[in-house]
């Protein structure tokens, strides 16, 4: 492949290759902004998520700009995002006050994970009996916890979901293929 030396606004030159377009979409050097947050859950779905990346490294770092990840970077960036993946159930206020301000900077945002998509194994605290309650009860208040464990959809609106415990790969790939179609007109 050819490399094409491009300026970029702070005037630095930054090396690209002359990729031919995704699914005959036409090229473009816009990055689809990708932030991965992960809640109330094990983060299992991070651990297949980067797996994937193993995999798929090449077309990925052509086609995304990774701005919040916290397990691929230590200077991480709240600003828009073209797709938002939430991992985990929401069981905090705090943590639904964040939700809701990734769901008002993102294009398409994504529940990964059985936490996520219907609040459980997290939300097992949900069907505890009265005694289990009081026996978590400090704990509940000392973590500032909702009363109840929420799915991501109780909270915002959710454009896709991708279930499991952890997610299927192939899945995954479906799901991020479909969006980049959807915002792109092309696939990977």
């Amino acid at each position: 492949m050819k490399q094409a030396n491009k300026s970029t606004p702070k005037g630095r030159t930054r090396t690209t290759a002359n990729v031919p377009a995704l699914g005959g979409a036409p090229a473009t050097d816009e990055k689809l902004t990708i932030g991965w947050f992960s809640f109330s859950c094990c983060e299992d779905n991070t651990v297949v998520m980067t797996e994937v990346m193993n995999d798929h490294w090449q077309e990925w770092k052509a086609l995304f700009d990774f701005r919040h990840a916290r397990v691929l970077k230590s200077h991480n960036v709240m600003d828009a995002f073209d797709i938002a993946f939430i991992e985990g159930a929401i069981a905090s206020e705090q943590q639904a006050t964040t939700v809701r301000d990734i769901r008002k900077r993102s294009k398409k945002l994504v529940a990964v994970g059985a936490c996520a998509c219907i609040g459980l194994p997290a939300g097992q605290r949900n069907t505890f009996t009265p005694e289990q309650q009081a026996e978590i009860a400090p704990l509940v208040a000392r973590f500032s916890a909702l009363p109840k464990v929420q799915k991501v959809s109780d909270v915002v609106k959710v454009d896709a979901e991708i279930p499991g415990c952890p997610m299927d790969p192939n899945t995954f790939l479906a799901k991020v293929n479909a969006l980049v179609k959807e915002l792109r007109g092309a696939t990977l």
